[in-house]
């Protein structure tokens, strides 16, 4: 029997939703603000863009692993009606569903001004590159990982993309060239943190951190 592939859209979410603000606070080493405050200021600067006031908020959605709960946020941003409310699970990789659970919820009238939002002092703060210690990584699937040293996110980055390069054939250097191309992007951005241009060369000879990523393959 033939699998039945159900188009993504089967629940009519297209067209029902729209993204009418974006905000953000600078980027920076030391931010000197609490993730709240963060959270807050871009909060408020997406509304100020959208023409909204911030107590017209009736949704939102978080990531499991951001420390706003949405306790902290009716209060801090005066939200009167707060109707609809979830998180997702994994961080950077997951906007997409942050977006699609939030569109998901206008679709269905659970809210009507829905902010997906994620605020981190990942310098000033935890470190979120810097493996685990022993007492976080008991239990789940990090129990079958930990034991073999992988107890950072870059740990399995590395997995994934050795798997990636034995597949399609795929290189270091073009690993590089996406380096190289991302940072001549920040080079024009005055709010980017990093703003030298690199070079292939540079991006070859930087320091190893998991084979077979170098350190300039990884975010700030």
């Amino acid at each position: 029997m033939a699998q039945t592939i159900i188009p993504a859209d089967s629940n009519g979410i297209r067209d029902k939703a729209a993204i009418v603000g974006i905000g953000e606070t600078e980027f920076s080493w030391n931010s000197g603000r609490s993730e709240l405050q963060l959270a807050s200021e871009a909060i408020k600067s997406a509304c100020d863009d959208a023409g909204i006031a911030p107590q017209e908020i009736d949704g939102l959605i978080r990531y499991d692993m951001e420390s706003n709960h949405e306790t902290l946020l009716t209060q801090s941003l005066g939200i009167k009606n707060l109707r609809h409310w979830e998180s997702v699970s994994y961080g950077g990789g997951a906007g997409n569903a942050t977006i699609g659970h939030a569109a998901a919820a206008l679709a269905a009238g659970y809210a009507n001004y829905v902010v997906c939002f994620r605020a981190a002092n990942l310098r000033s703060g935890m470190r979120l590159g810097r493996a685990r210690g022993p007492e976080r990584i008991t239990g789940g699937a990090q129990g079958f990982a930990a034991p073999w040293g992988c107890m950072a996110p870059a740990h399995h980055f590395g997995m994934f993309v050795r798997r990636y390069m034995h597949k399609y054939g795929a290189t270091s250097r073009h690993f590089g060239w996406v380096a190289v191309t991302l940072r001549e992007h920040a080079s024009r951005n005055p709010r980017a943190l990093r703003r030298d241009p690199i070079t292939i060369d540079d991006h070859q000879n930087s320091r190893m951190v998991v084979d077979p990523l170098h350190v300039l393959d990884f975010c700030q």
